[in-house]
């Protein structure tokens, strides 16, 4: 199932699109990713708050980062499976 298009930002990385979106609650920080069009694999990243992540934010450089990592990690977002998680 995709991922709703409200809340979530697009970003290009190595020319193909993905959409983005973080949530915080209980304590984490949530990072989903998937592709922008025909979305399969969604990629998850779960981030525990803690007082060394004080001034963290989740910015599109981050998103960049992480999308290499998974893809160097063994995620294909273009092909149907369980979602990837990853811990970076």
């Amino acid at each position: 199932m995709a991922m709703p298009k409200k809340k979530s930002r697009i970003i290009t990385v190595d020319n193909t699109n993905y959409r983005w979106r973080s949530s915080g609650n209980d304590g984490w920080l949530d990072v989903y990713v998937e592709l922008a069009e025909a979305p399969c694999q969604l990629l998850y990243e779960q981030i525990l708050y803690g007082s060394d992540l004080h001034d963290f934010s989740i910015t599109p450089a981050y998103v960049a980062k992480l999308i290499k990592a998974a893809l160097d990690q063994g995620w294909s977002p273009s092909q149907n499976g369980p979602d990837f998680r990853i811990t970076t």
